[in-house]
């Protein structure tokens, strides 16, 4: 099933800020769709808005955790940081912002 209950970010779904992970394509494309990223984030805004803002989109499911370990993957950290900062793509507030949620900085 390409749509997944990712735990890890629960609370960031409650919040509104995820509204869902898609693993194995891309939501706007549907399952077995590619893109040429490991994965990639619809963020909400002027320039981006449209249904499907608020979702990560992953191409594998071997991805979303640390190997071993039921830990959120720094890829999907990078990725719940663009819906945090629309706007600015790995510039400061960017990094500030993966920094505040993972305390790590690698993009």
């Amino acid at each position: 099933m390409p749509i997944v209950n990712y735990e890890p970010f629960e609370a960031y779904t409650v919040a509104g800020i995820l509204h869902g992970v898609f693993v194995g394509g891309c939501v706007e494309r549907g399952d077995g769709s590619s893109f040429r990223r490991k994965a990639h984030a619809h963020p909400d805004g002027p320039k981006w808005t449209h249904q499907h803002s608020g979702w990560i989109c992953v191409r594998s499911a071997k991805r979303l955790y640390v190997r071993g370990t039921s830990k959120p993957s720094l890829l999907m950290w990078h990725e719940l940081s663009h819906l945090f900062v629309p706007y600015e793509y790995h510039g400061p507030t960017f990094k500030r912002t993966m920094r505040k949620l993972c305390g790590r900085v690698d993009c």
